[in-house]
């Protein structure tokens, strides 16, 4: 089960004990049981994550690079998304749908980019049919 040529597990027999994992314990997970896994390497973490967050339902807000953190608030109907650029440089986000820029007071459509170490409040445009 070890790489010949790291010494530790390979990706492959990673993913073969996650897709493993996933058929034994799925039904178990819902009824608050945990599950323990064991590995080397750094890769296998965010495959992890993914698939436990898709278990728990948990979906992304936006398309955010590493180091941009959104958090969705609600007021009332109205939804509304904090996008924080923690990082020196600028990053390109992509929208689900519109937004109006509360702090700058624009209409944004597709993609933004955020500025480093800056803060945007977006409000999510409301569709009328």
């Amino acid at each position: 089960m070890y790489s010949s040529q790291m010494g530790r597990p390979s990706w492959r027999v990673t993913r073969k004990i996650i897709m493993q994992a996933s058929r034994n314990y799925a039904e178990s997970l819902w009824r608050g049981e945990a599950l323990y896994v064991g590995t080397f390497g750094d890769d296998v973490y965010e495959t992890l994550a993914g698939w436990l967050l898709g278990l728990a339902g948990v979906k992304r807000l936006l398309a955010a690079p590493n180091g941009v953190h959104v958090t969705e608030r609600w007021q009332g109907e109205r939804r509304l998304l904090f996008v924080l650029n923690h990082t020196e440089r600028e990053q390109e986000i992509t929208l689900d749908c519109c937004y109006q820029d509360l702090l700058g007071g624009s209409a944004i459509l597709q993609a933004l980019f955020h500025r480093a170490t800056d803060v945007l409040v977006l409000l999510e445009e409301q569709v009328t049919r």
